[in-house]
């Protein structure tokens, strides 16, 4: 049984967004979704899917709204990551796990 379990790893938020990319690839929202999925796999690429729970969802709202703008790599002091970014960003990771 502890073969059985050594074997059996867990997919996790960093692994899983590629997997739901390849599933949309063609549509129109694809590049959107892109790059929706990098703050995502960032901040909890850590976690096994069967842990992303509604705690870490609105642990990952607050942590998210508090960074800079960094708008093509370059950092925008005193701006903040919009709500409705983060809601979107939240919205694509909910479909990723709903089509898991």
């Amino acid at each position: 049984e502890d073969r059985k379990k050594a074997k059996l790893k867990a997919i996790t938020v960093s692994e899983w967004p590629g997997c739901y990319l390849e599933l949309v690839k063609g549509t129109a929202s694809y590049k959107t979704k892109k790059s929706q999925c990098i703050p995502l796999r960032r901040l909890l690429g850590h976690l096994p899917l069967s842990e992303v729970n509604r705690v870490r969802i609105m642990e990952y709202r607050s942590r998210r709204q508090w960074e800079s703008l960094t708008p093509h790599g370059k950092l925008v002091y005193g701006s903040r990551i919009e709500g409705a970014t983060v809601n979107r960003e939240v919205s694509c990771l909910v479909a990723a796990l709903n089509r898991g």
